[in-house]
């Protein structure tokens, strides 16, 4: 018996993460009332420290507050999106310097963005930051911006406008990570953690 309440970020949802765990330990533990929802990633670890939430879906690199901790539990890579009509769009791959003279618009991981323009050896012009990854690729669907982002959103959301291209080069890793209370005591909490951090409910 008990209650949890589960936070994450869009592309855990997208990459079918959520749904394999969070339905399988419904399915285990049927006393057990979960509840999630959709959160900001720059809020997770107040709203872990709070006891607001008990564990989240992130995309790290994040800073994480004394007492939490994270553990990947999905490994991904970034991906370029950009405008369907883009001269860059006539191939299957694009090279971190072709991307120069792009203006970006930034998801709330911005790491991906930041390895490109390194490897490029440029700064990235930036644009917007929309938040959540449909207006992020909402942006780019307009035209006039590019957007690095979780491959996960190429194998599942196609929007007019917009198109994928691999990265050229070594992938750039991107992860999913739960993010928990390092010392948990709810018995509750403490049975999802156990399910969620077993490979063969997280790939």
């Amino acid at each position: 018996m008990g209650r949890i309440e589960i936070g994450y970020v869009a592309s855990a949802a997208y990459a079918g993460v959520l749904q394999k765990v969070v339905g399988g330990f419904r399915g285990t533990h049927a006393g057990v009332e979960v509840s999630i929802r959709e959160v900001p990633m720059d809020a997770v670890a107040v709203m872990l420290g709070d006891g607001l939430l008990d564990a989240a879906y992130v995309r790290p690199p994040m800073p994480l507050a004394v007492g939490i901790q994270a553990t990947t539990v999905h490994r991904d890579r970034f991906v370029l999106a950009l405008p369907a009509d883009s001269p860059l769009a006539d191939s299957a791959s694009v090279r971190p310097s072709q991307l120069r003279d792009q203006c970006f618009v930034l998801p709330e991981q911005e790491s991906g963005t930041f390895e490109v323009a390194r490897r490029g050896r440029f700064s990235p012009r930036l644009g917007p930051r929309p938040g959540t990854l449909a207006a992020v690729l909402a942006c780019v669907s307009l035209g006039g911006y590019v957007s690095v982002v979780p491959h996960t959103l190429a194998d599942c959301i196609a929007l007019p406008g917009v198109v994928y291209r691999d990265i050229a080069g070594q992938a750039i890793a991107s992860e999913i990570a739960l993010a928990f209370r390092r010392h948990e005591r709810a018995p509750a909490v403490k049975a999802f953690l156990r399910f969620a951090r077993d490979g063969k409910h997280s790939r």
